[in-house]
């Protein structure tokens, strides 16, 4: 069945009826104890009478509690039952009030062109929240963006986050951080911090990736690099590294431009220390 936009819609808010206080509770009761659902939800209002309303008083002014995804919640596992947790969102600023009065100088950082107000103010929330809601462990949606937090459109959140990337400005959401969907921006982004000498610690916070998945893109990079040298074309390479052709093209870009600025020498270095994933043998015939 081919998903128009109403359907994708509809799905979208069913998605976030999952996402709770209630069903993030019950989800981790059910799954850790021998509880059965109806008993977790019994448990889960019990503690709400006696815990929750505490949590509350720890608010500032313009701050909310939100329910996110936790960013250990595993790519392609339903909502209903990826685990959750509490954040604290600061919902507007006093910053917020002042690029509404003057928006120029925030649409000339990030080369955003002339944008009215409104536009101004809905981008810096949406990178201000996003990074928030990340330092406390967590990932939103475009959803919980669009149509809990920001209260518009779906597109239009999407466009932001086009707008901050064309800056190359990275914003955390759950289907970056988590490589979900087909963006390889942040893989090529990770090498070209390789290519300009930045240490991997300093790379992982530009993307909002750990270290750990930071240094696998890395070692897939090289394998490629080591597959260029070697005189390889794009089939062979793919079946040896199982990788698309796709980021193979964006990977033999970033090779043909460090050849040719000299800066080649940085991922050598890297090789002499860093992890390299071997490449696996692959079973298909070839």
């Amino acid at each position: 069945m081919i998903k128009n936009y109403d359907v994708k819609k509809k799905q979208a808010f069913q998605r976030m009826k999952n996402k709770t206080e209630e069903q993030s509770f019950t989800n981790y009761i059910y799954k850790n104890t021998n509880l059965s659902k109806i008993e977790s939800k019994v448990v889960f209002e019990q503690f709400s009478k006696s815990f929750l309303s505490n949590n509350r008083q720890k608010l500032s002014a313009m701050q909310t509690i939100f329910i996110a995804t936790k960013i250990e919640a595993k790519p392609g596992t339903k909502l209903a039952e990826s685990d959750h947790g509490e954040v604290i969102i600061t919902l507007h600023t006093q910053g917020d009030d002042e690029i509404r009065e003057d928006p120029a100088e925030f649409s000339k950082k990030y080369n955003f062109g002339n944008i009215d107000s409104t536009t101004a103010v809905r981008r810096n929330k949406l990178l201000r929240i996003t990074e928030e809601v990340h330092r406390q462990g967590c990932v939103l949606t475009e959803e919980d963006l669009a149509y809990k937090l920001l209260n518009c459109g779906l597109r239009t959140v999407q466009r932001d986050i086009a707008a901050f990337k064309e800056a190359k400005v990275h914003i955390p959401i759950r289907g970056v951080v988590c490589d979900i969907g087909r963006s390889i921006t942040h893989k090529v982004e990770a090498v070209k911090g390789l290519l300009e000498g930045k240490g991997l610690d300093s790379i992982a916070r530009s993307i909002y990736h750990s270290p750990t998945a930071v240094e696998r893109y890395l070692s897939k990079f090289i394998q490629i690099y080591c597959a260029i040298e070697k005189g390889l074309k794009e089939p062979e390479i793919s079946f040896l590294t199982s990788t698309s052709y796709s980021l193979i093209k964006e990977y033999r870009e970033l090779y043909e431009r460090a050849k040719q600025e000299n800066r080649l020498e940085l991922v050598a270095d890297y090789m002499k220390g860093g992890k390299i994933i071997p490449l696996k043998k692959n079973n298909r015939e070839g």
